[in-house]
């Protein structure tokens, strides 16, 4: 139980800590969430428990969510082998065209979290991402302004 998760309604981000075995241990964050262009269709759906989602004595290959039908519980807190799963239904019209950019980020801090997550969650961020990650003289440099 040394990951806690929770859901944020208001990014529709599931985010996940380590709790830190010693009081000197740097602490981790991590946030996923998808940023949708598209006509979604029902409820966003996730989980962040990777037993659940598998189900018993599934795998990766068939999981239980996978299957037809078949809805993510929206489970959050402390679990014991933890994911990041979002769903969500778009409806496509003839001739017209979808976007979902997933994204994963990662800090030190629940408010440096909080920050990327606020950065990011723009429908722009992915191009400025994309752009920045194959600018000239970028080198080694990530488009999130860390060295790689």
């Amino acid at each position: 139980m040394f990951v806690v998760t929770e859901y944020l309604e208001a990014f529709n981000a599931l985010i996940a800590t380590r709790r830190r075995r010693s009081p000197d241990e740097e602490p981790v964050w991590a946030a996923h969430f998808a940023v949708v262009e598209g006509d979604t269709v029902g409820e966003l759906e996730f989980e962040t428990d990777r037993a659940r989602f598998l189900g018993r004595g599934r795998s990766t290959l068939h999981a239980s969510a996978l299957a037809a039908g078949q809805h993510l519980s929206g489970s959050v807190g402390s679990v014991l082998d933890p994911i990041f799963a979002l769903r969500y239904c778009l409806r496509v019209a003839p001739g017209k065209a979808a976007r979902i950019a997933y994204w994963t980020v990662v800090a030190s801090s629940r408010e440096a979290l909080m920050d990327l997550i606020d950065k990011h969650h723009d429908r722009s961020a992915f191009e400025r991402a994309k752009t920045l990650a194959w600018a000239p003289g970028a080198g080694a440099a990530s488009p999130f302004g860390h060295s790689a």
